[in-house]
């Protein structure tokens, strides 16, 4: 990872007087990345997003759903049948979920997504999810590590903590995965599902892996 993010840092810095270069990140993981790699010598500026009004989240949200071009049903209701006052009170649901992050909401957004009946997208509440309680070190840190490299092998993880751990490894990430937290890639690695990485970034932040 840090070897590709120093070569990127090389392209913008090599191409950045012809070039745009936006990058996204997650402010953790940007911390961390800024600290191993040379990336923040090619970045000419920082912008930290705060959290959207409920205005504004609902906006975004109904704004990316138009460009989609389906109709839609709410909790079995046809939106063409129901009142604006309605549809705003379900889409200010998303912010209380979601705590006014656009990326969370979006995310929430799909989960929410029943099923799709020609060009009708069947739809319901967003769902807050919350973490069991998971005190266990070897748990935390192997967490720890999905977060870290959005994506990591076995062959990585055995190297990280050494050959005579792939017995725990390998169960706690079969753990992982049938409890719904991890899933696995079409070229082995192991990753956060998308919908709950928000809720594992604040347990981490509660943790203190991350100030």
């Amino acid at each position: 990872g840090d070897e590709i993010l120093n070569e990127l840092s090389e392209i913008i810095a090599e191409y950045g007087s012809e070039f745009y270069f936006l990058l996204n990140a997650n402010i953790h993981a940007y911390s961390i990345f800024s600290e191993n790699t040379t990336i923040q010598n090619a970045l000419a500026q920082t912008v930290i997003l705060a959290p959207l009004t409920v205005t504004q989240l609902r906006d975004a949200i109904w704004s990316r759903h138009l460009t989609s071009g389906f109709q839609l049903q709410i909790n079995e209701v046809e939106s063409r049948y129901m009142s604006q006052s309605k549809i705003q009170k379900y889409l200010n649901k998303y912010h209380t979920t979601s705590s006014g992050v656009v990326g969370v909401a979006l995310q929430q957004w799909i989960t929410a997504i029943n099923d799709k009946e020609e060009n009708t997208i069947l739809i319901n509440n967003p769902v807050l999810n919350e973490l069991p309680l998971i005190d266990k070190p070897e748990w935390q840190n192997l967490i720890y590590q999905l977060f870290i490299h959005h994506n990591i092998k076995t062959t990585d993880l055995y190297k990280l903590y050494g050959a005579h751990d792939k017995l725990w490894i390998d169960q706690i990430l079969m753990a992982m995965k049938s409890s719904g937290i991890c899933k696995q890639n079409e070229r082995g690695g192991y990753l956060l599902k998308k919908e709950i990485k928000p809720y594992i970034e604040n347990w981490l932040i509660e943790l203190g892996y991350f100030k």
